[in-house]
């Protein structure tokens, strides 16, 4: 009898669960007093929650779902049923770490002006990307980079650590490069790190195999490898792949126009440290001996985010910042410091030479948000045709092979009164900037092609490019576009409407009547200055010369 009732019993629950899935619920919940609730259709998934949620209250019991959920929630802080995401440390991107070299492998000349430490792991497949991006690199900048290797195998990838020991016995017998182009070739065609395959690649590149399979059964590099582990780890680089561009932290398979900016930006710092007298062989240790042996993070409590695109965001996409925090200086918002920017008289200029606002921008032929950023100070200059005035200076950046011959053909037509023609021009062909392309275009805009040619690329022409180069390298202009609107820095090619509303600005300050006392103040401090009375300066001291031809430079 007793075992009727308990099957009987059975049964009824499992018709019971049957019908509830079929009804498309989810729907069993017992409480501590072994009652079982069915909801019958989804239109009761609600009530059954509020009847459920009353019962444990009332009854007291809460089950190990519950409890998880309670720690889910403290975890995630959540408050009110909404998460409350919370500011974390942000690094600080402008700082040095001290990686030594050490006895690691080496690629590139010794005198090289950028030292990258790769720090990777041969089974990780972002790392096969990353030092894809450390090739290009190396073939951009041949005379100027190389490359240190450390390892960093991660504990998940169980073939890593044999390999690395694999890629340092290849290097004892003078093959580690060989070894470690193989490695990463295999792991991107998903060939697994066995010893087999170890061995089989050993073999490729002619290693002696009786001294390699000794190095890797007494696991010999085992302690240079633990070594440099700790040291990537002690420096924040816990992930993979992670590089230190002359001690600069870079963390990711980046894209490689962030490789190359941080390059260029240190290519500056390594010429500014060369010309004190530091001798080349020993460039990198001068430039990193006062770097940091842990993270370095931002101000205010370890917590303030980075610039406008920082990691720390809320959902309107504006930076967050903890209590007491500071938003740093953003060259893309433009909030950084006002910077004094030189203005060549052989510089092409267009707009009133008195004009309140001067926008003074450093632009590469070759890049396309450069031209962008042309188009828009264009337009600004018809909306703004009494107060703006754009200057045009020279960026060109090393790895568009044809930009500083295209810099040097626009003043060549400067020389000629074209510049402005010319500019349009080689902007609307930045793609296809060929030396024939340009002499075609010099031709379109009408240029004497026997002077043009002649000019063109005469060592007058260049050096003017080349000044221009080195005054924005001096300003913090390493990338393209970037503009000076009145001396602050603006990065990128901004929204035209963004642009107004800087403009804007800057005339609503301008057209502000000053105070009595602060013009007499000034008045004062400018005889003194001079040693002379002061006397006033008329509105329009400086003739405009925007549509005039500058002097011609001589050509050799």
């Amino acid at each position: 009898m007793k075992i009727k009732v308990f099957v009987a019993l059975i049964a009824g629950v499992a018709v019971g669960f049957a019908g509830g899935w079929i009804g498309g619920t989810r729907s069993a919940s017992s409480s501590g007093t072994g009652q079982v609730v069915i909801a019958q259709d989804s239109s009761a998934k609600g009530a059954l929650k509020d009847k459920r949620l009353k019962r444990l209250d009332r009854d007291g019991v809460r089950g190990p779902r519950d409890r998880k959920a309670d720690r889910f929630k403290g975890k995630r802080g959540m408050a009110d049923g909404k998460q409350q995401r919370q500011a974390r440390p942000v690094e600080d991107p402008k700082a040095i770490y001290k990686f030594p070299v050490e006895n690691s492998p080496v690629m590139g000349p010794a005198n090289a002006k950028i030292t990258i430490i790769e720090v990777s792991d041969y089974e990780c497949p972002f790392c096969v990307r990353g030092d894809e991006r450390v090739k290009e690199l190396l073939a951009m900048y041949p005379n100027d980079v190389r490359v240190v290797m450390k390892q960093n195998p991660l504990s998940f990838h169980v073939a890593a650590r044999p390999a690395a020991m694999a890629a340092l016995a290849a290097g004892e017998q003078g093959k580690y490069w060989q070894m470690h182009d193989k490695l990463f070739a295999s792991t991107k065609a998903r060939i697994k790190l066995t010893r087999e395959r170890l061995d089989e690649l050993a073999r490729e590149i002619g290693l002696d195999m009786e001294k390699f399979a000794q190095a890797l059964d007494s696991k010999k590099f085992e302690a240079q490898i633990s070594h440099e582990q700790k040291m990537a780890v002690s420096l924040g680089a816990r992930g993979t792949p992670a590089f230190f561009i002359n001690g600069r932290k870079l963390s990711g398979a980046q894209p490689i126009e962030k490789f190359k900016a941080l390059v260029e930006e240190e290519l500056v710092r390594a010429n500014a440290v060369l010309a004190k007298g530091v001798a080349a062989e020993n460039l990198y240790e001068e430039l990193v001996k006062d770097g940091s042996e842990k993270p370095v993070f931002l101000l205010a409590e370890l917590a303030q985010a980075a610039w406008h695109r920082g990691v720390v965001k809320d959902g309107s996409e504006k930076p967050v910042f903890l209590p007491g925090a500071q938003p740093p200086s953003d060259p893309f918002a433009g909030t950084g410091p006002v910077k004094v920017v030189p203005i060549p008289a052989t510089s092409p200029s267009k707009g009133p030479a008195d004009a309140k606002v001067t926008l003074v921008e450093f632009l590469d032929f070759e890049c396309p948000h450069c031209s962008t950023g042309a188009k828009n100070a264009m337009e600004l200059l018809k909306l703004y045709p009494n107060d703006l005035r754009v200057v045009f200076r020279h960026q060109p950046l090393s790895f568009h092979k044809n930009a500083k011959s295209a810099a040097m053909a626009s003043m060549a037509a400067h020389n000629q009164g074209k510049f402005w023609e010319m500019e349009a021009k080689l902007f609307e062909n930045f793609r296809a900037l060929s030396e024939e392309k340009i002499k075609a275009l010099a031709a379109e805009v009408g240029l004497d092609m026997e002077r043009f040619k002649k000019e063109w690329k005469s060592p007058e022409i260049e050096a003017l490019v080349n000044a221009d180069m080195e005054e924005g390298r001096k300003l913090g202009a390493t990338g393209t576009p970037t503009f000076f609107l009145n001396g602050q820095m603006l990065v990128g090619a901004r929204p035209l409407e963004f642009m107004r509303t800087k403009i804007d600005e800057i005339l609503a300050k301008a057209n502000q009547p000053a105070a009595p006392e602060a013009k007499a103040e000034d008045a004062a401090k400018a005889a003194k200055a001079d040693g002379k009375a002061a006397e006033p300066v008329p509105a329009k001291a400086v003739e405009n010369a925007a549509d005039k031809a500058p002097a011609p430079v001589p050509a050799k």
